[in-house]
């Protein structure tokens, strides 16, 4: 992904002298269109499934985007539409029904199956296009 003009918002953490895990970001974005920036690098599946509030879906947004959902979420009454998580699954695969609840977006899989973490450029975007759904949206 490559939005024009968007500048980087993070920076990457370098491992220190004794070899800490390097971070493994990962995007939140909630129903409400606000964007938070996690680390999924120790415990994966217990921060996604806490980010979505239950069992994780993962859907393939781009070549190396995953967008992880609440697999209950149209069961679920208590969960918000994600205007920007059912856009976007919308654009790939329509017609589909909404997306409930807050999302995370990750780094495709690597070699050998396991999430990667999402790169500056495409959380810089993300970023950049919740913030300008939240905006058209007057959320």
């Amino acid at each position: 992904m490559s939005l024009p003009g968007t500048k980087l918002f993070f920076s990457w953490e370098v491992p220190n002298s004794k070899g800490a895990e390097m971070p493994k970001h990962a995007l939140v974005v909630k129903a409400e269109l606000t964007a938070e920036l996690i680390d999924i690098a120790e415990q994966e599946l217990s921060k996604l499934q806490s980010a979505v509030d239950g069992l994780i879906q993962p859907i393939e947004v781009g070549e190396n985007i995953v967008m992880w959902v609440n697999e209950e979420g149209l069961l679920r009454e208590d969960l918000d539409i994600n205007y920007l998580g059912t856009a976007i699954y919308r654009e790939m695969y329509n017609p589909v029904p909404p997306i409930m609840g807050d999302i995370v977006f990750t780094g495709g899989a690597d070699e050998n199956g396991n999430t990667k973490s999402l790169e500056q450029v495409d959380i810089a975007e993300l970023t950049e296009i919740t913030r300008r759904a939240k905006e058209s949206l007057h959320i």
